[in-house]
C-alpha cells in the first residue's frame, strides 16, 4: 500500500473517530445518564470508534479481515441509526426520556443524524479504498506490467537470436553446397582432362605400332 493511500485512510479514520465522539456528545446532551436506548446508541458509536482504530492498525498489513468485518457491521448500524433518527425522531426522544425541550431535542437529533450520515459515507469510502488497495495494489500492477514487458522483450530476443542462428546455418549450408559443387566441378574437369590425355596417349601408341 502506498504512503499516499495510507495517509488518506488514516485521516479518514481519524475523522470517523472525531465524528463518533461528536455523536456520543449529542447522546449525552439529550440525557447525561443514558437509558437502555441511549446505551445502545453509545455502543454503536463505540463500535465505530473501534472499527476506525482497527482500520489505522490494518494499514500496516495486520487485522484486515477483522477490519472489514467491523467496518461492514458499523456501516450497517450507522445506516440503520440514520434512518431511525430521520424517520422516527419523536420515538427516539421518548425512548431517551430527555428532559430537554422538544425543539432542542429535535435540533440535537438532526445534528446527530448529520454526523451519522457523515460517518456512514466516510466508512463506505474507506471500505472502497481499503479493498482496492488490498486486492489491486498499484505497485503490483505496475510490476506485473513491467514483468510482462520484460518477458515480451525476452521472447522477442529469443526469436531474433533463433532467426539469426537459422540465417547463419543457412549461410553455412549454402557455403558447403558451393564448396561441394566446386569440388565436384573440379573433379569432373580433372577427370575429363585425364580421359583426354589417356585418349591422346592411346592414339600416339596406335600410330607408333602402325
Amino acid at each position: 500500500m502506498s504512503h499516499i493511500t495510507q495517509r488518506i485512510l488514516r485521516w479518514l479514520n481519524y475523522s470517523v473517530i472525531g465524528a463518533s465522539f461528536i455523536s456520543i456528545t449529542c447522546m449525552l446532551i439529550l440525557r447525561l445518564v443514558p437509558t437502555a436506548w441511549g446505551w445502545g446508541f453509545l455502543c454503536f458509536s463505540f463500535l465505530t470508534i473501534v472499527s476506525a482504530i482497527v482500520g489505522c492498525i490494518s494499514l500496516k498489513g495486520f487485522c484486515y479481515p477483522m477490519h472489514m468485518f467491523l467496518l461492514i457491521t458499523s456501516i450497517c448500524l450507522e445506516g440503520f441509526l440514520f434512518l431511525l433518527l430521520i424517520t422516527r425522531p419523536n420515538s427516539v426522544l421518548d425512548k431517551f426520556q430527555s428532559k430537554r425541550s422538544e425543539y432542542d431535542g429535535r435540533v440535537v437529533l438532526k445534528v446527530n443524524a448529520a454526523v451519522v450520515l457523515w460517518i456512514f459515507c466516510v466508512q463506505i469510502f474507506v471500505m472502497a479504498i481499503a479493498c482496492v488497495a488490498h486486492y489491486c495494489e498499484p505497485v503490483d500492477f505496475y510490476e506485473d506490467l513491467e514483468g510482462n514487458a520484460r518477458r515480451a522483450s525476452l521472447r522477442k530476443g529469443r526469436r531474433l537470436s533463433r532467426v539469426q542462428e537459422e540465417s547463419i546455418a543457412d549461410e553455412e549450408a549454402e557455403k558447403e553446397i558451393k564448396l561441394a559443387t566446386g569440388a565436384a566441378r573440379l573433379h569432373k574437369q580433372m577427370r575429363d582432362k585425364y580421359n583426354k590425355k589417356k585418349e591422346h596417349e592411346q592414339e600416339v601408341y596406335d600410330n607408333v605400332e602402325i
